[in-house]
């Protein structure tokens, strides 16, 4: 084991001088050291003690080590939105007019000083604050929510229908004042949401859903309490050994270094606790006894979800002792065993999660929905999730509906409608339903064969600005628009009777690429159409359920 052991913690120095990698223990303590008296790259000088500091080896990286990785981060950053019909105002402070100016000709190309002013203090664009909050473990171009609000003390009376322009955000705990240097960690921009559904719409403020981009690459390291080079070799080669190639990479006897593995990138957190739970050394003998410490902990103890992630850490050697308990009368242990087997790649898992996944009076229902898109191949998961796509539950079916729009089934239909939101049909049995989504991704989801409208219909929006209108002896559905800078109703434009199609042609763009398929529509935003939407369903129009999800809870105070 020693002379394993030193060959393990050696082989950075190896590869960084680029000698052989078998040598004998008593030649790679001298070349370890003379390496370390030479210097090599971004290793560390550590004493004599720290190279001979035995290493207990039957014990978890995370009793060895801290875990640090991205935590959530409050972000800020001032903006511009435009497109507000009049509803903005010029006032702006100085010192940040002078940095919206000088951001703004980067962003738009405009070179003259005056163009930029007249921008600014236009009517039809406010000078806004954004802020969000970066979530933990998020990586480079992940999306989050951002919040916008009026600067306080100007004459902006709504954001309704405006537009953000790209801004810069930056970790708020840096920002002390307008203008001061901070690294922007984040960008935000896009069209202006507020929760139409509310009866009291803060008209001030508004969101940009999923309007955040991370800019910055993820962190992850695993900091060793007493650095020793012979520990942080043994992670980097138990990590790698476990989770493949270069997922870990020593950078000196205090910290490692690693990144997600490809088949976690939808897991994170899920894998950072795996890479916890996982052992610093592995021999068979100290397997099969960890094997059965934790198959024991997951058919008697409470805390199945963190025993079954250890078992999964360990792999492909602990699923001929697990397996067993997928027959467990416990419904509980059936599903964390049936889940982890077929986690680590045994389709012995499959049925028994398709059983749980089709059973509605299952309280782990909708983990078995997870679990089988997350783990189970192409085929299985079309299998065992389209037939849930006509549940009564929405919650049920919208988890179904998640996995199979991940791997591209043909029960759904995605279309991007006017760059702005997605429209998905999902043809299903069950009741019509219509889903909107009011935080991180625009989307209404439209479950049915297909979702279809009434013969007559007449709804319109608070201010008159859109009117639907049809009577019993029509083909199709009538749409105008007020236009925002004119008097004058646009349209109409008309639909069919699907709801698809009305959605289409609300929100589509009013310009096409010329030679373009799609048809114009009114370029109604994506707030307004969910209240839109809202109103045929309380009237009868539409006969489905309607359900929209929260709004982003972005609490914090911008000062």
């Amino acid at each position: 084991m020693g002379k394993k052991l030193y060959s393990m913690i050696t082989d950075k120095f190896f590869a960084c001088k680029g000698l052989p990698a078998r040598l004998g223990v008593f030649s790679a303590l001298l070349i370890a050291l003379a390496v370390l008296a030479c210097g090599c790259g971004d290793t560390y000088v550590m004493d004599d003690e720290s190279l001979e500091k035995p290493v207990e080896l039957d014990r978890t990286i995370g009793s060895l080590a801290n875990i640090y990785q991205s935590g959530a981060v409050r972000v800020r950053g001032f903006g511009i939105v435009a497109g507000l019909a009049g509803s903005g105002s010029s006032e702006c402070p100085p010192a940040l007019r002078s940095e919206l100016v000088k951001f703004f000709k980067q962003q738009t190309g405009i070179v003259s000083t005056e163009e930029a002013n007249a921008f600014i203090d236009s009517n039809d664009t406010a000078v806004v604050v954004v802020y969000g909050v970066i979530p933990p473990l998020a990586m480079s171009e992940d999306h989050f929510d951002i919040k916008v609000e009026a600067l306080p003390n100007t004459q902006t009376a709504s954001l309704a229908g405006g537009r953000l322009y790209t801004t810069d955000l930056k970790e708020m705990r840096r920002v002390q004042s307008i203008g001061q240097y901070a690294k922007t960690i984040a960008v935000g921009e896009g069209p202006i949401f507020q929760n139409t559904l509310s009866d009291d719409i803060e008209e001030r403020t508004g969101y940009v859903l999923g309007g955040g981009t991370v800019k910055r690459p993820v962190q992850l390291s695993i900091g060793l309490i007493e650095p020793n080079y012979f520990t942080a070799s043994a992670v980097r080669n138990q990590l790698n050994n476990r989770f493949g190639p270069n997922t870990a990479n020593a950078k000196s006897p205090a910290e490692i270094q690693f990144k997600f593995p490809n088949e976690y990138l939808d897991q994170r957190a899920k894998f950072i606790e795996m890479v916890k739970q996982s052992f610093l050394v592995s021999t068979p003998e100290l397997e099969k006894r960890r094997i059965e410490r934790l198959v024991n902990q997951l058919a008697t103890e409470d805390n199945k979800a963190a025993t079954a992630v250890a078992i999964e850490t360990i792999g492909a050697m602990a699923i001929n002792r697990l397996a067993p308990l997928m027959g467990s009368d416990d419904e509980s242990v059936r599903f964390f065993a049936a889940s982890t087997v077929l986690a680590i790649g045994d389709d012995r898992g499959y049925p028994v999660l398709n059983d749980i996944a089709a059973n509605p009076n299952s309280d782990y229902r909708i983990a078995a929905i997870r679990s089988i898109g997350q783990n189970a191949k192409v085929r299985q998961i079309k299998e065992a999730l389209r037939p849930i796509l006509a549940d009564p539950s929405l919650d049920v079916r919208m988890a179904a509906y998640d996995q199979l729009l991940d791997v591209g089934d043909v029960s759904i239909n995605r279309k991007a409608v006017g760059a702005d939101f997605f429209l998905d049909t999902v043809i299903s049995g069950g009741p019509d339903a219509v889903y909107v989504d009011r935080s991180e991704l625009p989307r209404i989801v439209l479950f049915g064969s297909p979702v279809e409208c009434s013969k007559q219909i007449f709804v319109k929006t608070l201010d008159d600005s859109v009117i639907i209108n049809s009577d019993m002896d029509s083909d199709r559905i009538s749409v105008m628009r007020k236009h925002p800078k004119r008097a004058r109703l646009v349209g109409p434009v008309y639909s069919n009777y699907t709801l698809r199609e009305l959605v289409r042609t609300l929100g589509e763009s009013p310009v096409t690429k010329e030679g373009s398929l799609t048809m114009p529509g009114l370029g109604v935003q994506y707030d307004t159409i969910m209240f839109l939407l809202n109103e045929l369903v309380e009237t009868d129009a539409v006969d489905a359920g309607f359900t929209a999800s929260p709004v982003p809870s972005i609490n914090f105070s911008w000062q």
